[in-house]
């Protein structure tokens, strides 16, 4: 093995990435969707769970597993995506070596996508997980392009799955793949007006869709036991394929037909997001896309944009879905900076390179100045504090507080929504035991905002509210002030309270988020639990989990095949 200047010059772009992105991650504020996708996966690995509402039970298996080994905490609940968004730095490295054979241009590439803002600041969700399995797929299918390997494209219909298994979104590469394939493959023959497929490459094909099923089965087993002993089946299957009961609101994103107005007007705002905080990248990457054209690989890209791009902006503005377009424009942005210089200079000129990326890295630093440099948001702060709260205590939250920052920030404590407070002292009444004195916390948000609702829901629940708040305000004493570099203002009082030990069975029965029981202690009120009585369908459910526990050891496995493919690329 010999260790080249590349190879040094690819090691401090990565660990440039996972700096920036760490950073990041221990300041950046969770949002609904994150809290919805990193709650869940809490304890589901022992709970024995194969899929969810969101599916994403891959990403779900690799945050469980963060917090198995490192407890659940504002890094853990961003492990995954901090991971495998850092290691995309190599993949685009790779791809844009496939695509344009310029080591310059794949490692400047690399450098922009490490630094990119929008790659950093929507990098806490599973998505960043996902583009890595479908940038890995990207590069081995270009592999089958090239080479024409069976095995290629395997592993491609593995990695794919993988993405899929990770963020649903990865499928709709599939089409990409495939009139790719069509248009470009050298092999496919036409008699009379049909095209024809030689032998070798069919079973290639067929040998590709069935491992992709096999790898992406468990989705499709919980859906089959969920809709066959309840009726009711996942986001994806009940909302947009409508099969089974949907139990989401109308209101809840990706539920909306597609639609030309909200087409341009999520293009209009994501272009202008890309454009202040990645301005280098954007212009270089459609540079690179344009002088890129006469490369057939180039194409696929392209494709993929379009399949990808066209989907998601007629149907939501979720940021962090888009995290794809930065990823793919990477791979071209290298070419198009050292095309644009050349046109420009005649010659590649390092400075005029060095001074692009300079510019860029200023650009990228100033936009994300509030993530990186002025500290941590408030529910950051809080979900630290409620590290160090005894493991006896009692934590009841301000009902204004929205229930997600609850969840989020109180995972792993016997917190109790102050809605339900009223409930737990009744049950004490009733429960014949001895009482305990423990300490109890109550946790009120400053009136200075919402506290993460909206305008509405924050209204119902005011005067309920200012009167629980009367009443510990009264009874307990301040202790801490929290707040952070966003508007959110939280203080904690703290004080003792009688109790009896049946009241910590009542309290983990209330822990709820989206659907599921936080920790999975109660999962048989989940609305999607079922227990097979027959015994085919106990050993399908058997086969579920057994390729679960693969996916996930492919998964950690990826990782080693990447460092293996950038030290051994020539």
């Amino acid at each position: 093995m010999r260790i080249r200047k590349h190879h040094f010059i690819l090691g401090f772009i990565l660990i440039l990435a996972l700096v920036l992105r760490l950073q990041a991650a221990q300041n950046l504020d969770p949002n609904p969707d994150e809290m919805a996708y990193v709650i869940a996966p809490l304890n589901i690995i022992e709970a024995g769970k194969i899929s969810t509402l969101l599916q994403s039970p891959l990403f779900s298996y690799l945050t469980d597993l963060g917090y198995q080994l490192f407890g659940f905490t504002t890094l853990t609940t961003r492990l995954a995506p901090i991971i495998f968004g850092t290691f995309s730095v190599l993949l685009i490295y790779l791809i844009s070596m496939q695509i344009f054979n310029n080591r310059k241009a794949s490692l400047i590439g690399s450098f922009l996508f490490a630094i990119s803002s929008y790659g950093i600041s929507e990098n806490i969700e599973p998505d960043g997980t996902a583009y890595f399995f479908l940038l890995f797929s990207i590069y081995f299918f270009i592999k089958f392009h090239q080479q024409n390997q069976n095995r290629h494209l395997w592993i491609s219909s593995i990695l794919l799955a993988l993405g899929v298994l990770s963020k649903v979104l990865v499928a709709l590469a599939i089409p990409a793949y495939i009139l790719f394939y069509l248009v470009h493959n050298k092999s496919l023959r036409q008699k009379k007006g049909k095209i024809t497929l030689p032998k070798k490459e069919v079973k290639a094909w067929l040998g590709a869709a069935v491992i992709f099923l096999i790898l992406v089965s468990p989705v499709l087993i919980h859906n089959y036991l969920s809709y066959t002993e309840k009726g009711v089946t996942d986001f994806y299957f009940s909302s947009i394929l409508g099969i089974g009961e949907n139990i989401l609101p109308d209101s809840f994103g990706g539920q909306d037909s597609w639609s030309l107005s909200t087409f341009f007007a999520v293009l209009k705002d994501k272009i202008s997001m890309f454009g202040k905080g990645d301005f280098v990248l954007l212009v270089m990457g459609l540079a690179g896309f344009l002088f890129g054209l006469k490369k057939k690989t180039t194409h696929l890209l392209l494709l993929i944009f379009g399949f990808v791009g066209l989907y998601l902006a007629g149907k939501t503005g979720s940021n962090s879905h888009y995290l794809v377009f930065i990823t793919l424009f990477a791979i071209v942005s290298g070419m198009g900076a050292i095309t644009l210089v050349n046109k420009w200079g005649k010659k590649v000129s390092q400075l005029s390179i060095g001074l692009l990326l300079i510019l860029a890295l200023i650009i990228s630093l100033v936009t994300l100045n509030h993530f990186l440099f002025q500290g941590k948001s408030a529910a950051v702060n809080l979900r630290e504090f409620s590290s160090g709260i005894p493991e006896n205590a009692i934590v009841v939250t301000d009902p204004l507080i929205y229930t997600g920052i609850t969840a989020w920030t109180f995972a792993g404590t016997n917190f109790v929504n102050g809605q339900n407070f009223i409930k737990i002292m009744n049950a004490l009444e009733k429960i014949p035991e001895k009482k305990l004195q423990v300490p109890v916390y109550y946790v009120e948000c400053g009136r200075n905002s919402k506290c993460g609702w909206k305008p509405e829901d924050y209204a119902r629940v005011f005067d309920f509210s200012e009167s629980l708040g009367s009443y510990f305000r009264d009874n307990l004493a301040p202790v801490r002030k929290i707040e952070g570099n966003d508007v959110l203002k939280f203080t904690v009082y703290v004080g003792q309270m009688e109790i009896v030990p049946g009241v910590y069975d009542i309290i983990s029965d209330m822990q709820w988020h989206f659907h599921y029981p936080i920790g999975w202690k109660s999962q048989e009120s989940a609305f999607d639990y079922y227990a097979p009585s027959d015994t085919g369908e106990k050993l399908l459910l058997g086969f579920g989990k057994i390729i679960t526990y693969l996916n996930l050891l492919l998964a950690l496995v990826s990782i080693i095949l990447l460092l293996h493919i950038v030290i051994k690329e020539k």
